[in-house]
């Protein structure tokens, strides 16, 4: 994909380091990897950078990461659902984020495979991990911001004001 990018646009990327950018963030989740070519693409320039050969390298990568992290969309609105109606779930991530719990993988514990059916988490050596850097990322921001606002007076008081 990048290759016929590069040949339609001419922007002069690193094909090989850019992918593998793509894929260090991603691990290939099909959606992320779109969307971050769409933000690179389509919202860089001219609000970044003044030209898509600058957008297309590794510190346009990372803008585009920022964006995307910023960005409310229905892959992240689904898997915040899924840890909406499912608690349990939620309390594993938030374990192996926030506490640096280590879970064994095994595909017999119901919580393991719903983790991993929704998309959550990956085998890697036999150990759970979460399946990729922006849902870690996401992730790891959601239960933080949780964990401020509980200690906001708003909070404390029981009402938030608007």
């Amino acid at each position: 994909m990048l290759i016929e990018y590069e040949s339609d646009h001419n922007t002069g990327m690193d094909v090989s380091s850019i992918a593998h950018e793509i894929y260090a963030y991603t691990s290939g989740y099909p959606f992320l990897v779109s969307r971050l070519c769409s933000i690179m693409d389509e919202q860089l320039v001219p609000n970044k950078f003044d030209t898509l050969s600058k957008a297309w390298t590794i510190q346009g990568m990372d803008e585009a990461v920022k964006l995307l992290l910023q960005e409310r969309n229905t892959l992240f609105e689904s898997l915040t659902g899924k840890l909406t109606n499912y608690p349990e779930t939620k309390a594993a991530l938030r374990r192996i984020l926030i506490q640096g719990e280590k879970l064994s993988y095994n595909p017999d514990q119901e919580e393991i495979v719903q983790l991993e059916t929704y998309g959550f988490i990956k085998n890697k050596d036999n150990t759970v991990v979460i399946s990729n850097r922006i849902f870690e990322t996401r992730l790891y921001n959601l239960f933080l911001s949780e964990e401020e606002l509980k200690d906001s007076i708003f909070f404390k008081e029981g009402k938030l004001i608007i």
